[in-house]
């Protein structure tokens, strides 16, 4: 028998040859869900009881309070002490998969041998603690049968209905965690674009570096190594802090001096209170790139780039500004619809949805202004 801190019982395979198995707990008996559902229940009795009080009041009559709290309230925590097992055999024979039918017919029978442990407890309490008579049966074979049948359908519906609760919150779940894999599965797609992408870019220009100035090519080679070194160790974060993409950006940066053949100059305006917050890993690149190409390079004469962070409220803003050219000159294909501006644009919807902003214009003095505003959170200890 498997052994672990926390154990759960649920069916073996599905058939009824050697039911009970022992499993890792999943959930369904921890403390918290055992808290959450004694309190569902609670709440339960307490509108039961609210209703009891209007129709007694109603017929002008005086409940039997010590009855009635003792009753519902043994109805209803049985149930909750059933209710972990429920789930866990829910979880085991979902109803809205392969195998439906086999499945309904399991929880058929799982619910009648829950609703007779259910009324077991519940006549016992009723006769041995409360002293109420026994109720009557009936002594004619169809009298029982129909006895039997109502108290078994009865507790069938109460378990039918739980097990819906369940399987709807199973469903919900499942759906969130495949919308999220696909998620996650997309962010990984853009961020691996843009390794290439500014990848390519570089190699291209040390290239022509080569021929020009070898030792320049060669300080640039070097550079791209230290840079390639730092984004193998990040490959696989989302999220990282914005001193981590500083970090990063400022070793693309050295390249494009080196290539530029200083021709920008960096201006940096960063909050230090905006240095742990995380943001989404390589995205300051392609918009720093942006600026680069549609900016710098296609003006004569040196250019400035200024990256500036601060934090507004609960968000975290981060521009990136440069005196270039801005849309002068810039084609209606190149104008925002380079692969690094799009794929930004696209990770901050897939993490942010709504919460987050993303622009790009170009202001009245000239030059591009991309603006970044997103939730401001900190790495958890």
């Amino acid at each position: 028998m498997q052994q672990s801190e926390n154990l759960r019982v649920v069916l073996d395979k599905p058939r009824f040859s050697g039911l009970l198995k022992v499993y890792p707990l999943r959930g369904e008996w921890s403390l918290k869900r055992l808290a959450i559902i004694f309190g569902v229940y609670t709440t339960y009795v307490l509108m039961l009881l609210i209703q009891t009080f209007f129709n007694y009041k109603w017929r002008g009559a005086q409940p039997p309070w010590t009855l009635e709290i003792s009753y519902l309230a043994v109805w209803s925590y049985t149930w909750a002490l059933l209710t972990p097992a429920l789930f866990t055999f829910s979880r085991r024979f979902p109803i809205a998969r392969k195998h439906t039918i086999r499945n309904i017919v399991y929880h058929f029978f799982f619910g009648i041998v829950l609703v007779t442990i259910h009324r077991t407890v519940l006549l016992s309490f009723a006769i041995l603690i409360l002293e109420a008579p026994t109720p009557p049966i009936g002594e004619s074979l169809s009298a029982k049968l129909f006895f039997m049948l109502h108290h078994i359908s009865d507790g069938l519906f109460t378990y039918t209905f739980i097990l819906a609760i369940h399987q709807a919150f199973l469903y919900f779940r499942e759906s969130q965690d495949r919308e999220f894999q696909l998620q996650q599965a997309e962010l990984q797609t853009l961020k691996t674009q843009l390794h290439p992408h500014f990848l390519f870019n570089t190699l291209n220009a040390i290239a022509a570096l080569v021929y020009v100035s070898p030792p320049e090519a060669t300080k640039t080679i070097s550079q791209l190594s230290d840079l390639l070194r730092f984004t193998l160790h990040n490959n696989k974060a989302q999220e990282v802090t914005l001193k981590e993409e500083l970090d990063f950006l400022r070793k693309y940066l050295q390249i494009q001096q080196t290539l530029l053949q200083e021709r920008l100059d960096v201006d940096w305006a960063i909050d230090p209170e905006t240095l742990d917050a995380l943001v989404p890993n390589m995205i300051l690149q392609p918009l720093v790139e942006n600026s680069i190409r549609h900016g710098v390079a296609p003006k004569e004469g040196g250019d400035r780039i200024e990256i500036f962070s601060r934090r507004v409220n609960d968000q975290l803003l981060i521009e990136i500004r440069d005196d270039g050219v801005g849309a002068t000159g810039v084609t209606k294909k190149e104008n925002g619809a380079g692969i690094g501006l799009i794929n930004s644009r696209t990770r901050l919807e897939h993490l942010y949805g709504e919460a987050q902003k993303f622009d790009v214009k170009t202001p009245a003095h000239g030059g591009w202004c991309v603006t970044m505003l997103i939730p401001f959170h900190e790495q958890a200890d």
